[in-house]
């Protein structure tokens, strides 16, 4: 009995295992897949050489405001000496263009508000000053 009380314990543990896995598939719990298996958008930037550091972070807030827009779970974008990479998991390309069809017409339609601000300070200050 003794030479196979470690057998035993192995298997307990492999039935343990597979009872795990068997209740988590049955509750919808479902791995994370990663980039390469899931699918999605990988991107790497090169800035030219003896870029500073400030302006790499810079660079990369910027990137990461931009990739917040499309609501992506989780990105990964860091800098690498004078690379940033940026990795959108899941992100299909359809939805990237479909975005970027959306984003044009908002940033038109506030260049036009700015525009009409503008014009409208433009007129009260010549206005103003007494040249219109």
């Amino acid at each position: 009995m003794r030479g196979t009380r470690g057998l035993w314990l192995s298997l307990l543990f492999v039935l343990a295992l597979v009872g795990a896995g068997v209740v988590g598939f049955a509750a919808g719990v479902r791995p994370v897949l990663g980039l390469d298996l899931e699918g999605g958008v990988s991107v790497i930037l090169s800035a030219p050489a003896g870029t500073p550091r400030d302006v790499m972070e810079r660079a990369l807030e910027n990137i990461r405001e931009r990739v917040d827009a499309f609501g992506v779970a989780e990105p990964q974008i860091f800098v690498t000496g004078t690379n940033i990479e940026v990795q959108l998991p899941g992100l299909a390309r359809g939805r990237i263009e479909e975005r970027r069809e959306r984003r044009p017409k908002r940033r038109r339609r506030e260049r036009e508000e700015y525009d009409e601000e503008m014009e409208e300070i433009m007129s009260r200050t010549l206005r103003y000053r007494g040249e219109r």
